[in-house]
């Protein structure tokens, strides 16, 4: 692993942490209490930024 491959894996490690815990997350509606919940909010927040999120270089588009 690089260094650039490095920062990379942090940004999305960062960004990953910061939507998922915030008060208006687009993938966590809840407390979180269980293994189960943090599973479950992974795979909610993959999904949604493969799909939902919006993109500045596509005009604030979703790349959907």
């Amino acid at each position: 692993m690089t260094a650039r491959d490095n920062a990379l894996a942090e940004t999305t490690i960062r960004l990953y942490k910061t939507e998922s815990i915030r008060e208006d997350s687009p993938v966590c509606n809840g407390p979180i209490g269980t293994l189960a919940d943090v599973e479950h909010i992974a795979c909610a927040w993959v999904s949604w930024y493969d799909s939902a999120r919006l993109m500045g270089r596509l005009g604030r588009r979703r790349p959907g």
